[in-house]
């Protein structure tokens, strides 16, 4: 009677631990998609901006950016830049401040929205004076972001940070 008794309660122990991990896997899954939502409209709304944190050269030296402001502003099909860079140029160019900066229409600009990933992935090009850029914004659930950089007369750059609201200027 007490060996039947005590089956009974470990098995009711395991049947409620496994319900309570399911529902708590749940939850998470349901946080994750609230902010994909919340981080969705945000980029759908056109109006947004990229801070780096922290860049990457192409020969995988990371650099710590927080002391800094580094920003890419999208502003519907319109992107403006200052982000620094870390590596070497194919053309010199001695008037050149040294970093990626632009302020341009943005060209072949696409968005694509990966529900299930939970994941936005943004492509587009734009230029300045002396080069053209390719850039790929990779944007995840919790609103923080990878930026890729390809340049026509520089070394591959990436940058991990945050994507915000553009704030409002009074």
């Amino acid at each position: 009677m007490k060996k039947a008794t005590f089956i009974i309660v470990v098995l009711l122990l395991i049947v409620s631990n496994t319900t309570f991990a399911q529902s708590k896997k749940e939850l998470k899954k349901q946080a994750e998609y609230k902010e994909y939502t919340k981080t969705k409209k945000l980029i759908q709304g056109g109006v947004y901006t990229f801070e780096a944190t922290s860049a990457n050269t192409q020969k995988g030296r990371r650099i710590d950016l927080t002391t800094s402001f580094n920003s890419l502003k999208i502003n519907n099909a319109y992107a403006i830049a200052d982000l620094p860079f870390f590596g070497f140029s194919q053309v010199s160019n001695f008037k050149s401040d040294g970093g990626i900066k632009f302020d341009s229409e943005n060209v072949d600009y696409e968005i694509e929205y990966n529900d299930k990933k939970h994941r936005i992935t943004i492509k587009f090009k734009a230029k300045n004076k002396a080069e053209t850029f390719d850039l790929f914004l990779t944007v995840y659930s919790d609103a923080t972001a990878t930026l890729n950089v390809s340049s026509s007369q520089r070394d591959f750059m990436s940058y991990r940070g945050d994507v915000k609201e553009v704030a409002v200027e009074k």
